[in-house]
């Protein structure tokens, strides 16, 4: 199923609805404000991807051997139940997360099963146009749909959640953690530091604290590190690459703005004329 929705419509319906679980089943993608219209002719992008759906249907499962054949199932091998399982680990650790809200810990609780059919679609893909399709899923498939789970589906999941619902109970908490490691640079970062930021940060407790910092690390922003003996408090080291992405997202937000206010001041101006 494939569709898309208002954010004023589909907020609607999660406050009218019975709290099933439905909802948390889809995969939610938040896009980008509508911009200009353009007629261009479709690009070779769908060509390809008519021709895949055509190699797809035409797959043949993985067979056993042996005088009665019998269709085999799919297996992870080594490297990937090992992705699997450390994903199961974060997505575990992430639901627990006191902090987290309800309705967004229960569709992190689809993730494993997410991941594993995604699995299935990415390993039939890369074999589309074969005779048969192994029945071993690697582990670089694994790897890739593990950074499309994490890296794509998971912050458009938090968008959903926490900003077109309005149900995230420490969103505000989140962006200014994340926005003190934006502003001062920071490579690592501990309790300590949050008890220098904003006034809303030193008011935080440290079981709570660690519980944003579980959040970011979900979301790829941090890893946890063990301190250099059993007895010293660890610390959580900043991916490199946020700095670079939001970066060039400050850039671009910074430019909209100033177009903003040149559209005010034309449309004022017009106005006063």
């Amino acid at each position: 199923m494939l569709g898309g929705i208002q954010p004023e419509t589909i907020c609607r319906i999660a406050g009218d609805s019975v709290d099933d679980g439905l909802l948390q089943r889809f995969i939610p993608i938040v896009v980008r404000p509508a911009v200009d219209s353009r007629d261009e002719p479709p690009s070779e992008v769908v060509f390809d991807y008519n021709a895949l759906i055509r190699k797809l249907h035409q797959l043949k499962p993985p067979m056993t051997g042996g005088l009665m054949e019998t269709v085999a199932p799919l297996t992870f091998d080594d490297g990937a139940m090992a992705i699997r399982k450390d994903l199961e680990r974060k997505h575990l650790r992430l639901q627990q997360c006191e902090s987290i809200n309800r309705k967004l810990a229960a569709h992190i609780g689809k993730y494993n099963g997410i991941f594993a059919r995604l699995c299935v679609v990415w390993h039939c893909i890369e074999h589309a146009g074969g005779d048969s399709l192994p029945a071993v899923v690697t582990v670089d498939t694994a790897r890739r749909v593990a950074g499309f789970l994490h890296g794509f589906l998971l912050p458009h999941s938090l968008a959903f959640y926490a900003g077109v619902l309005g149900l995230s109970n420490d969103h505000d908490q989140l962006c200014d953690i994340a926005g003190y490691i934006l502003t001062r640079k920071l490579e690592t970062i501990t309790n300590r530091d949050v008890q220098r930021g904003s006034k809303g940060m030193r008011s935080l407790k440290q079981r709570e604290v660690e519980g944003l910092f579980e959040q970011l690390d979900a979301f790829g922003w941090l890893t946890r590190v063990p301190g250099p003996r059993p007895s010293y408090p660890h610390h959580w080291v900043v991916n490199s690459a946020v700095h670079q992405k939001f970066a060039e997202r400050a850039e671009a937000e910074k430019k909209r703005r100033e177009q903003d206010r040149v559209t005010l001041a034309a449309l004022f101006g017009g106005r006063n004329a």
